[in-house]
């Protein structure tokens, strides 16, 4: 008789602890999570360690919509201004290169080096840019 109260009290350990950690929940920054006590609204809990007495008290993980909804909308925010950012300097380029036919010849001969750097199969012709000048001028007197 004496033999079965160690392992009846190790059992009860056992089951003391379990209790204590199916007891214990970590919330996320943006989760909170809702208490039900008895089956109906307790309280609300914030992110962190939250102790849930299992049987008597259920929660119900729920994240934060406004929250999520803000962060969604600042990246949106953030990826708008980048774009206008880019287009701005796309155009603030192309005006300079529209000024400066010079710059053009340059960023053309700066790009074949760059295309024949690399060491893979593309041939390269160059063609001078007044040829190129002649095709586009018939093109766009034969349209008109």
């Amino acid at each position: 008789m004496f033999y079965g109260f160690p392992f009846a009290l190790a059992v009860l350990l056992l089951f003391a602890i379990g209790i204590v950690f199916m007891s214990l929940r970590v919330l996320r920054e943006y989760e909170r999570g809702v208490v039900f006590l008895l089956g109906r609204f307790w309280r609300v809990k914030g992110p962190g360690l939250v102790v849930i007495i299992p049987g008597v008290q259920q929660m119900v993980r729920a994240i934060a919509r406004q929250a999520e909804a803000e962060r969604e909308r600042r990246a949106k925010v953030i990826h708008a201004e980048g774009e206008k950012q880019a287009a701005q300097a796309l155009l603030e380029a192309a005006q300079m290169l529209a000024r400066q036919p010079e710059a053009m010849q340059l960023r053309y001969l700066q790009t074949m080096t760059q295309v024949a750097g690399d060491r893979g199969s593309t041939i390269v012709f160059p063609l001078p840019l007044d040829l190129l000048k002649a095709f586009t001028s018939s093109a766009s007197g034969s349209r008109g």
